[in-house]
């Protein structure tokens, strides 16, 4: 992989159906989305991006059809062949990094692991916002993100993610001062989509 096709580091939002709007929003802030982190290669082609998470949902397994969270608890989820072009929910995507080539999944999963995950019952409340705020501290310091205020990197990115729910168009945005070309897989994706629409009037 050339120098220049260096993996993006990205911040994802995805909106939680109604929990996204009105006084839900209002009364959740920043968990009125679900947060993660995504790197994919600079030409994206399909499942070839990383994933890291956490999610206190029902995990069923494909292959046994079991539960492998009953309890609801929270857990961490890493993949490494993800598109995020084919969830419905995913409405923003902001660029706070890039990874350098000799780094794998795996060193990427090992740093991010060595984080904490979100307790049930604690107060104040811990989710996917206060591990996503640990998990910027962390790239921060493995150079992997640029440095900037989180805080305030928070709140830019509610914003943004209000501002774009409902809307099919700029859903990722380059917070850094590097420049970013945008990824023909998504641009393509999103005139079919939208064509489309147009067909089916």
């Amino acid at each position: 992989m050339a120098a220049k096709d260096k993996r993006r580091v990205y911040i994802i939002l995805h909106q939680r159906g109604a929990l996204s709007f009105g006084v839900n929003r209002r009364r959740l802030g920043y968990a009125a989305y679900h947060w993660g982190i995504i790197a994919p290669p600079k030409e994206s082609t399909g499942r070839d991006c990383y994933l890291f998470d956490v999610f206190d949902g029902h995990m069923i397994d494909p292959a046994t059809n079991i539960d492998r969270n009953p309890s609801l608890v929270w857990k961490r989820r890493s993949r490494s062949n993800i598109n995020p072009n084919l969830s419905g929910s995913l409405v923003a995507q902001i660029m706070i990094g890039k990874v350098p080539n000799d780094v794998t999944f795996q060193q990427m999963d090992a740093s991010l692991n060595t984080l904490p995950v979100p307790r049930k019952g604690i107060l104040p409340e811990e989710n996917c916002v206060t591990w996503i705020r640990l998990a910027i501290g962390k790239l921060q310091e493995e150079g992997w993100a640029e440095q900037f205020d989180i805080d305030r990197f928070l709140d830019f990115s509610l914003a943004y993610a209000d501002g774009r729910t409902g809307y099919e168009s700029k859903r990722i945005f380059n917070y850094t001062a590097r420049p970013m070309k945008p990824n023909l897989w998504w641009v393509l994706s999103r005139v079919m989509k939208r064509r489309l629409s147009e067909l089916l009037g």
